[in-house]
């Protein structure tokens, strides 16, 4: 873990417009609505398309597809 004075605030990010693509990792499902949620939903109403990448399922009880339901349905809205 860094130590304190070491970590650094970034400043605002102005939300992706019409014609620019934003590409989002997300290392488990609803990690991208908790960590840049706002920021995805601003970019797709200013028009620029959104792509997001699960990097794993997030799922260690075996329910994938209950998981990829889960997040077709919040992404949906």
């Amino acid at each position: 873990m860094a130590a304190q004075s070491a970590v650094v605030k970034l400043g605002e990010l102005a939300a992706a417009v019409n014609g620019q693509k934003v590409l989002v990792f997300s290392p488990h499902p609803d990690d991208e609505s908790i960590g840049v949620g706002g920021y995805i939903t601003q970019s797709i109403k200013n028009g620029a398309v959104v792509t997001i990448v699960l990097v794993t399922d997030g799922n260690a009880q075996h329910e994938e597809s209950i998981r990829y339901a889960e997040f077709k349905k919040a992404t949906a809205i």
